[in-house]
């Protein structure tokens, strides 16, 4: 609440009820326009100041030093105790709330607001750290099944070639083919069955797989 609404925070009366109408009519105008919120602070001690020093520019800025001012003077709220604080602030709600309700307008206190504020983000940075350690365990798990599939890929690959010669002299077997001759230590080109025989498999033998092949199905 600015310095024109002092008279509500100081009780002054009867000023206080003619700031309590003006606060109710700016509650109105929020409603009218489609605002669903209103900030406003109710503090007995207004912001402490000492005098302005000179900026840049001939400008004067508002400041506070500490040596400067003088604790031992009161403010013109003079002295007043928690409970005249509450009971004012009471006196204020009671009468303002109402309008708020019929205009669909929330009330908050600059206090309430910043903590509010603060737990978002600290609930945001929360959330930001739990995706990225969910993340890293997700890259680190799926590198090391990617690391388990290829050895067994590998280990896969390396028992079908130890296996197929083997299956390829059974096929020929059962087709009454005699079993192909081993490799020489230098092969000239790479058999018509795709493996490095050394010698290409004569025709007959060709013709009678391809032929077994077509039987078996």
């Amino acid at each position: 609440m600015c310095d024109a609404g002092r008279a509500i925070i100081l009780a002054q009366d009867p000023e206080r009820d003619v700031e309590i109408e003006e606060f109710k009519r700016l509650i109105e105008i929020a409603g009218r326009a489609g605002l669903r919120g209103l900030n406003y602070s109710f503090t007995v001690l207004s912001n402490q100041r000492t005098p302005d020093t000179a900026g840049r520019g001939g400008t004067s800025q508002s400041s506070f030093n500490l040596a400067l001012h003088d604790n031992t003077k009161l403010s013109p709220a003079g002295r007043v105790t928690r409970d005249e604080v509450f009971a004012r602030m009471k006196y204020f709600l009671e009468r303002v709330i109402p309008t708020a309700e019929k205009w669909k307008v929330c009330l908050c206190l600059c206090l309430c607001l910043c903590l509010c504020l603060c737990l978002c983000l600290c609930l945001c940075l929360c959330l930001c750290l739990c995706l990225c350690l969910f993340l890293l365990i997700a890259r680190a798990h799926s590198h090391t099944h990617t690391l388990g599939l290829d050895s067994v890929t590998a280990r896969a690959r390396a028992h079908t070639r130890a296996r197929l010669p083997t299956h390829l002299d059974s096929v020929a077997g059962s087709a009454g083919v005699p079993p192909r001759r081993p490799a020489s230590p230098n092969p000239q080109r790479s058999g018509a069955l795709g493996l490095s025989c050394g010698t290409e498999p004569p025709r007959d033998l060709r013709y009678q797989l391809r032929s077994y092949g077509r039987g078996s199905h």
